[in-house]
């Protein structure tokens, strides 16, 4: 039990030295960049996630004094966020008596630091985290003043659901948590929660109307439900088997008994439902799925895991993170055989589960904290820095990749080279890049949409019925901009309507433009 808890706390640490991922860099990027506000900058997030991580990175930046510090001091900060909503739910959890309360905070929130090496400060981890921390919050209203308890639940309620589009139905599992416990905190937190969320859209349409816009335009150039639907097949099988947690989901509905059963189908269905909501399967979607299986698992493991069943759980956990740390072709061209292995295994953890139902449970000193060690060992095959290609040496044929150490680097010295043709950090562009680059170029632009999202998604024809893609069209003729930054493999002017492609050709020359690094440098024509 020592080693595995300090080879989990070693990845824990170990992750926080990461750098961060391209979404928070354009997060990121697109508030150093832009000269409006937090509010009035578009980053393809709702204005709750961007007026949260304005918050983090302007503390990170009041610790920092780089790149890389920057980078560290935003994963610490969401570390302590994470944690603080733990810390919140145990006491809420403690103060109705609830068994292992400092367990189950521990494991929900140890899973979401494992998960926080690709996802931390992503919307949906953002969104498990305001909901757990609003599940404390409101547990601990029976105590004085229970309705500042209430409202400050309803706040963190209504922030998860803000930071997404989809994020709502999260919050709503939060407040069905509390009704569990407590029918009449559960009362007080709904009510709060939907007072504090009509306040919030008066304020929005009131205040930051143009959000209402941004909104709206999104759905054009959003995917739906059905246009990802042929890759669900292999991001089920790549994230259980990165993720086996989720392999033990069903046996853990089958050992639930009652209403806790309904709880654990049900919040597993809706988080499911989100990542197929969302048309787009990326790792971070699946963050609320994997904090759910991992409470539920730890649940029904506490009083019935054996050191045995302990031992082999732990090598399944082992042995797939070795295999998710090998080359992508090997696990690509080895799919039936990846497949074929996690169903045997769901297959007997719901056999043994069946076994083990009737039997009465025993609760014996260490068992749970076993358990919950066991249990976030199956979330960590997916968390190492080798599995997520940060440190991966070579491919199998031979090849380097760039790892994300690597890629920094290499990031940082385009960044230099362009700033030397352009005459440094302080002039200003229109960037035609992925929002990643005005994180690393950091040149300012006045345009509102400093990554131009609705100019490039050239597949979405809705687009161009949008104010927002009119409001983009409108920046490529800002005067203050002496310099067009196109970042070559994401921003193709051929496949521009004839309208773009005509103001790019008047205002800029791009003929014998300087290319570097993938980015081409245009100068604003005399």
């Amino acid at each position: 039990m020592v080693v595995t808890g300090v080879a989990v706390l070693g990845l824990a640490l170990m992750d926080l030295a990461a750098p961060l991922n391209a979404n928070l860099r354009y997060e990121a990027g697109v508030k150093i960049a832009g000269t409006d506000t937090a509010a009035g900058t578009f980053s393809h997030r709702p204005l709750a996630y961007r007026l949260v991580m304005d918050a983090v990175f302007r503390s990170a930046h009041l610790l920092s004094t780089g790149a890389v510090t920057l980078e560290l001091a935003v994963r610490v900060l969401l570390a302590l966020l994470a944690l603080g909503a733990g810390f919140l739910l145990r006491q809420g959890l403690a103060r109705h008596r609830v068994a292992q309360p400092g367990l189950h905070a521990a494991v929900a929130v140890g899973g979401l630091v494992m998960l926080g090496l690709v996802s931390a400060g992503e919307p949906d981890w953002l969104a498990v985290v305001f909901t757990l921390a609003g599940v404390g919050v409101a547990l601990l209203g029976d105590r004085g003043r229970p309705w500042l308890y209430a409202i400050s639940a309803g706040i963190l309620f209504v922030a998860a659901a803000g930071v997404k589009i989809v994020t709502l139905p999260l919050a709503i599992i939060g407040l069905v948590v509390v009704l569990v416990v407590d029918r009449r905190l559960a009362g007080r937190a709904l009510v709060a929660s939907l007072g504090v969320g009509v306040l919030y859209v008066i304020a929005t349409v009131l205040w930051v109307p143009w959000e209402i816009q941004w909104l709206l335009d999104l759905r054009a150039v959003q995917n739906g439900a059905r246009d990802g639907l042929v890759d669900a097949g292999p991001y089920a099988v790549a994230l259980v088997a990165q993720r086996p947690v989720l392999a033990l989901l069903p046996a853990a509905a089958i050992l639930a008994a009652g209403r806790e059963r309904a709880l654990v189908l049900g919040a597993s269905a809706v988080t499911a439902g989100l990542i197929v909501a969302q048309g787009q399967y990326f790792a971070y979607h699946a963050v609320p799925l994997v904090v759910v299986a991992a409470v539920a698992v730890f649940r029904v493991l506490r009083d019935r895991l054996s050191a045995v069943a302990g031992a082999t759980l732990l090598a399944v956990a082992v042995i797939l993170a070795g295999l998710s740390a090998v080359d992508p072709v090997w696990a690509v061209d080895h799919e039936p055989l990846r497949a074929g292995g996690l169903a045997a295994f769901a297959l007997t953890s719901v056999i043994w589960a069946l076994g083990v139902r009737a039997r009465p449970t025993v609760r014996r000193p260490g068992r749970a904290a076993y358990a919950a060690l066991i249990t976030l060992a199956l979330v960590v095959p997916g968390a190492t820095p080798w599995s997520a290609q940060l440190l991966r040496a070579e491919n199998t044929d031979g090849t380097r990749p760039p790892n994300a150490f690597q890629l920094r680097t290499a990031r940082t010295a385009t960044a230099e080279r362009v700033h030397r043709v352009i005459g440094g950090p302080d002039v200003d562009v229109t960037y035609l890049t992925s929002g990643e680059w005005t994180y690393w170029l950091q040149n300012p632009t006045r345009c509102r949409y400093p990554s131009p999202l609705f100019l490039q998604r050239t597949r979405k024809p809705a687009r161009l019925l949008t104010a927002s893609y009119r409001e983009n069209v409108g920046c490529l003729t800002d005067p203050a901009a002496r310099w067009l930054i196109i970042e070559t493999a994401w921003f193709i002017p051929g496949r521009q309507p004839a309208d773009v492609r005509d103001v790019l050709a008047r205002h800029w020359d791009c003929q014998d433009a300087t290319t570097t690094g993938g980015l081409r440098l245009c100068p604003r024509r005399v």
